[in-house]
């Protein structure tokens, strides 16, 4: 319920007198008997709004302007645990989903089934304390090439490597002397087949007693 007053414009003098006496309107008698409250209807667009809601109305656009202030707010974050609270409403994303995407922190980075092969594949393969020849059967994935070996010699022995396709095989490399407490790195960049894995053979033909660390590298190649 609205005051005839209050929906009146300033220019138009009103004058109420007690409820039960005259009401008046730019001096002339409107009602003999004023019984307090007057309903005024409203058409379209002519709503009443609270001062606090009248602010809230002006200070905002109703357009995607892009005029929102953000300085000083907080990126606010997904607490522990709450994803497994989420309705079926507002359910947990199961694939990734650039609008649902949680926000990642150092070293959270999502990669294709793809992609985490060649990492997998590309890591340096390790091995400790080979003291006789090795076998590596099917070590190199089809599309890899096998990039380097780096041997180091931990005991105090010389020893000369071959490295072959084979068992026993010399091919890849032959005859190379590594001294007693010390590494050497070897280049390939040798690849061998886009459809079928590779064995390779690391061997020598006098051990001498010595003790080698190894380091394979791979690496994928376009073909």
């Amino acid at each position: 319920m609205v005051y005839l007053k209050d929906a009146l414009s300033d220019d138009i003098s009103l004058t109420f007198d007690d409820v039960g006496d005259s009401l008046t309107f730019d001096g002339d008698l409107v009602a003999d008997k004023f019984i307090g409250e007057i309903t005024v209807v409203l058409g379209s667009d002519e709503n009443y709004v609270t001062d606090v809601e009248k602010t809230i109305i002006t200070n905002t656009s109703g357009s995607n302007t892009g005029d929102q202030n953000l300085s000083g707010k907080e990126n606010v974050g997904i607490a522990s645990g709450l994803l497994s609270t989420h309705t079926t409403s507002h359910p947990v994303p199961t694939t990734r989903d650039a609008r649902n995407e949680i926000a990642k922190g150092s070293n959270d980075n999502y990669v294709t089934d793809v992609e985490k092969t060649i990492i997998t594949n590309t890591l340096p393969i390790t091995y400790s304390t080979i003291t006789s020849d090795m076998l590596l059967t099917d070590n190199i994935p089809a599309g890899y090439a096998l990039t380097s070996i780096l041997f180091e010699e931990t005991v105090g022995n010389n020893i000369t490597i071959n490295i072959g396709s084979t068992n026993g095989g010399t091919e890849i490399l032959y005859n190379e002397t590594l001294t007693a407490s010390s590494s050497k790195l070897f280049i390939f960049n040798r690849f061998f087949s886009s459809s079928t894995t590779q064995t390779i053979d690391i061997n020598s033909s006098d051990w001498n007693s010595a003790s080698l660390n190894i380091t394979i590298k791979l690496s994928p190649v376009t073909v």
